[in-house]
């Protein structure tokens, strides 16, 4: 099972490390791949993507759900009328994904229409660092999020993160590593991925419940 390694005190937010995973079984995927000039919303530049359900990723896999339920099962969320899933998550196919020097990740919310309550990124080469801010109010569906408490809890929160982290929350994610947003950061905050050189990465999604 992966060691969570940080769980920021006030938001999801649970960073991971997993054993070192061998590029084998994606390296036929990758050399497969063509380079996109852009997503259909504009989020990722010059990359490369594949959705692969060929790929054991098993191991992967479990490790996050086993990652989420103790997160869960240790209650560690400050906001009790927030609450998670009970319900095993059903995972969708793994999203590969290959980034270069010209490759951009702006700051976005993963669309509520394709992804459930959970999206998982590992880094399986290359290193990147995860920055995290509180969305704006126009960015959020309050529809599907009635227990945040609206407009309100989320300009509380902005205040919160103004104040401990000048407005931004930064990871350091290195290859094996991997982070889970999930709760707060999944829906209230946006997130964007930068780093230098060649970067693979694959994307566990859980289905919209």
């Amino acid at each position: 099972m992966p060691k969570t390694v940080l769980l920021h005190n006030y938001i999801s937010l649970l960073k991971f490390t997993h054993p070192p995973t061998s590029l084998t079984s994606v390296q036929s995927s990758l050399k497969r791949m063509r380079t996109r000039k852009s997503h259909f919303d504009t989020v990722i530049k010059n990359y490369k993507e594949k959705i692969d359900n060929s790929i054991d990723f098993t191991t992967e896999i479990n490790g996050i759900s086993e990652t989420l339920k103790l997160h869960r099962h240790e209650q560690l969320n400050p906001y009790p009328n927030i609450t998670f899933p009970s319900s095993p998550l059903k995972f969708l196919p793994p999203h590969l994904l290959h980034y270069s020097d010209n490759s951009i990740l702006s700051s976005h919310i993963d669309s509520v229409r394709y992804s459930g309550p959970s999206v998982s990124v590992l880094t399986l080469k290359g290193e990147a660092k995860l920055r995290l801010k509180v969305a704006e109010v126009e960015e959020v569906d309050f529809k599907l999020t009635p227990e945040f408490g609206g407009v309100k809890f989320l300009e509380e929160l902005r205040v919160v993160v103004e104040r401990e982290n000048n407005g931004v929350i930064e990871l350091d994610i290195k290859e094996g590593e991997g982070y889970i947003l999930t709760g707060i950061s999944r829906y209230l905050m946006e997130h964007e991925v930068v780093g230098d050189g060649e970067r693979v990465a694959v994307v566990f999604r859980d289905e919209v419940i």
